[in-house]
């Protein structure tokens, strides 16, 4: 089993599976408790999308998603491209784990003590919707908003609930990073054969292939939740 991604998943449910619409209503009430708790309003998950405005993919297993992080984690800590990786080794990079302890200390920091003479918390690493977020379920939302935490492990949130919006403004930076092309589709058959076999020299999209695979499916994803209002789902 992989990491899947899927904008639309309650309309698709409804016309393809009416047992496992109704386990993804109750999964969608649990998320809106987090948000209740959160102080913010409840997410409506359309569920009458035309297909075309849905989407399901493969992601690169759960690996192909830690490719991503790393990259983000480089870019945010030194702002440069790391050189490619083996596929097992991102998860495990030294610079992804200085990130998440950044990104933890930012999550646990309160108003008071020594951020309390500016009434606020640190400002928050870039590239947290993407890399502060479970790695095999949860959503990302239509809204603007900062990353949240389900303090109560809700089933299937994944611990954190993310932005879209947001999101999608990092995958931007990550894309033009590595230069992928605006209309590089992520079925494109280069898209599939660098991820396999990633070029030794070329351009920084063919040579970090599984980065590319990902990051054009995260692109297709946001794009259509921005327009359709569905969440992303990871499952």
């Amino acid at each position: 089993m992989g990491l899947d991604i899927a904008v639309g998943l309650l309309a698709t449910l409804k016309r393809d599976d009416p047992e496992f619409y109704d386990i993804h209503c109750n999964v969608l009430a649990g998320l809106n408790k987090v948000l209740a708790k959160a102080g913010q309003n409840s997410h409506i998950e359309p569920d009458d999308l035309a297909p075309e405005h849905c989407f399901e993919a493969q992601m690169w297993g759960y690996s192909g998603l830690h490719h991503v992080r790393r990259l983000a984690a480089h870019l945010a800590l030194h702002n440069e491209v790391p050189d490619p990786i083996a596929y097992n080794e991102a998860a495990d990079d030294p610079d992804l784990q200085q990130y998440y302890d950044i990104a933890g200390r930012y999550l646990d920091s309160k108003p008071g003590g020594i951020f309390g003479r500016f009434k606020s918390r640190p400002v928050p690493p870039r590239f947290m919707h993407l890399i502060v977020h479970s790695d095999c379920e949860g959503f990302y939302l239509p809204r603007a908003t900062q990353v949240i935490c389900d303090d109560d492990n809700h089933e299937s949130i994944g611990g954190f609930v993310g932005s879209s919006i947001v999101l999608s403004e990092e995958v931007d930076v990550l894309c033009a990073a590595l230069s992928i092309p605006a209309d590089l589709d992520p079925e494109d058959e280069r898209v599939w054969e660098n991820a396999e076999s990633p070029l030794g020299s070329g351009p920084l999209w063919q040579l970090h292939g599984i980065e590319t695979f990902v990051l054009t499916r995260l692109r297709k994803a946001c794009q259509l939740s921005k327009q359709s209002g569905s969440a992303i789902v990871f499952i």
